[in-house]
């Protein structure tokens, strides 16, 4: 009986041995592999959780859903920043609120200046996430 009981427990401490080396494994094989095999809109983010994947459905290159800009401002150049959540997204890249307000704004002038709207938002943040990516990637825009 006694010998019975040691092998057993031999087998099941054989058996979850490999089954956590396994695991391992294929953690480390995943982390490595993850920019080749995962494209899907979202892509992990260690300070916001997620966010979306650069120029995914037609995002920019922080997955905005707006174009490419410069981040330095150009002179004579109001910059205006609307942070946001899933709304900054209805309507698609050319319809959505920002880019509707950033064509009625396109041929308005401050002072002379021009006055330029940028969509810097992802679907379902709240506050909390709107503050870190204004910090992150808003004011790389010099608004």
């Amino acid at each position: 009986m006694t010998s019975l009981f040691i092998r057993t427990i031999k087998q099941i401490a054989t058996y979850s041995t490999i089954l956590l080396i396994t695991w391992l494994l294929l953690e480390i094989a995943l982390i490595f592999l993850d920019p080749y095999l995962f494209k899907g809109f979202f892509k992990y983010d260690r300070e916001l959780g997620f966010r979306v994947r650069a120029h995914t459905n037609g995002s920019n290159e922080f997955g905005f859903n707006d174009i490419d800009r410069p981040h330095a401002k150009p002179a004579n150049t109001y910059r205006i920043i609307v942070l946001g959540d899933s709304f900054n997204w209805a309507g698609g890249k050319s319809c959505n609120y920002i880019s509707l307000l950033g064509k009625q704004l396109e041929n308005e002038r401050i002072h002379g200046k021009k006055i330029e709207v940028i969509n810097v938002g992802y679907p379902a943040t709240g506050p909390y996430e709107e503050f870190l990516v204004l910090k992150r990637f808003g004011l790389q825009y010099d608004p």
